[in-house]
């Protein structure tokens, strides 16, 4: 038997509550630790599926508008919602790294401009931790298959590579924050 998919998928919807865009990932893995459970450190993503399709039909149907964050959970009894956040996941920055800017979305609805619904995305590997802790520590075989051919193929990102900044004193805080971050998995392991 297998075990349950968790996935999330993120939507933006304007004023006038189509969607205009919406990013389906798979979680590899949640955060450890007693205070950050709950919340995703490794995501790839993948075309939107079936009941992605109908949540963001209900959320254009009662009028939503702004940003959602779905919880969602496949097992093999089916899927199933587990919770609809009106705002964005910690993890939001896999939209990111699979080509979708949220802030852009947001400035050009401020300023009038008409943004195009466009559901199209790259697959990517979104990670908050060491490639090593996703490697060891991801249980799905399948889902890990798909994140070493996006590590290998550049596909990947993480919120700590800012270009802008790389300052000793950053990169000193990531190694720091990266390490913690991998003695989490092996003590709650």
């Amino acid at each position: 038997e297998s075990e349950p998919i968790a996935s999330v998928v993120t939507v933006y919807l304007g004023s006038d509550s189509k969607v205009k865009r919406a990013v389906l990932g798979d979680v590899l893995l949640e955060e450890k630790g007693i205070t950050s459970r709950g919340n995703y450190s490794a995501i790839v993503t993948r075309p939107l599926d079936s009941i992605s399709k109908k949540l963001l039909t209900l959320l254009e149907e009662i009028g939503y508008t702004g940003v959602a964050n779905i919880d969602i959970l496949t097992s093999v009894e089916g899927s199933y919602c587990l919770e609809l956040n009106a705002r964005q996941g910690r993890s939001f920055d896999y939209l990111r790294i699979s080509g979708v800017n949220l802030a852009k979305l947001f400035v050009q609805e401020m300023l009038g401009e008409k943004t195009e619904t466009d559901l199209a995305y790259r697959d990517a590997l979104w990670r908050s931790v060491r490639w090593r802790t996703v490697e060891k520590h991801t249980k799905n075989k399948a889902l890990l298959k798909r994140a070493y051919r996006l590590e290998r193929g550049g596909r990947s990102g993480t919120p700590y590579n800012f270009k802008s900044d790389r300052s000793p004193g950053r990169r000193f805080y990531v190694m720091v924050h990266l390490h913690r971050e991998a003695k989490r998995y092996k003590t709650y392991s």
